[in-house]
């Protein structure tokens, strides 16, 4: 009896989707609308993202788009897929802080005084930090932003 033998050779170069998200990037934003721009690659069959650990949303053509963060910390997840379902995925983290600083001072008033030391007695809400100038001098920043601060004029 004869045997019939065949004999494949098997050569397989898979290059795995890849994926860079352009923006939004590391960074404080004020405005709460940003932009997802990102690339995808090569032969990418569909992509997706996430956010703050959401629900996904698909990518037509795996397109950039547009999308409303959340106030505070935000975490963005661009995915892409291969027909092949070689999957890549991008991550960048961010922030909105859409609200802005107040400032209320208290003392000195506006008004014009006798003696030269004064107390400056403010408020601050929302501020990461806080510094004040005396008649257009170096800035001196303060710890604190709730403080009691004695100063002293130049004149």
């Amino acid at each position: 009896a004869a045997i019939d033998s065949v004999l494949f050779n098997w050569s397989f170069n898979r290059t795995q989707p890849t994926v860079a998200i352009q923006q939004p990037q590391n960074s404080t934003y004020n405005s709460a609308s940003r932009t997802l721009n990102f690339t995808a690659g090569p032969n990418t069959d569909s992509c997706w993202y996430s956010l703050n650990g959401g629900q996904n949303t698909t990518l037509p053509n795996c397109r950039n788009k547009s999308f409303m963060a959340a106030e505070g910390a935000n975490t963005v997840i661009v995915y892409a897929n291969d027909s092949l379902n070689g999957t890549a995925f991008d991550k960048v983290m961010f922030t909105v802080d859409t609200v802005l600083p107040a400032l209320s001072v208290q003392q000195p008033q506006n008004t014009t005084y006798t003696s030269t030391n004064r107390t400056l007695n403010f408020t601050v809400s929302n501020a990461d930090k806080c510094w004040y100038s005396l008649n257009n001098t170096v800035n001196v920043s303060i710890a604190d932003a709730k403080i009691l601060h004695l100063l002293r004029s130049k004149d």
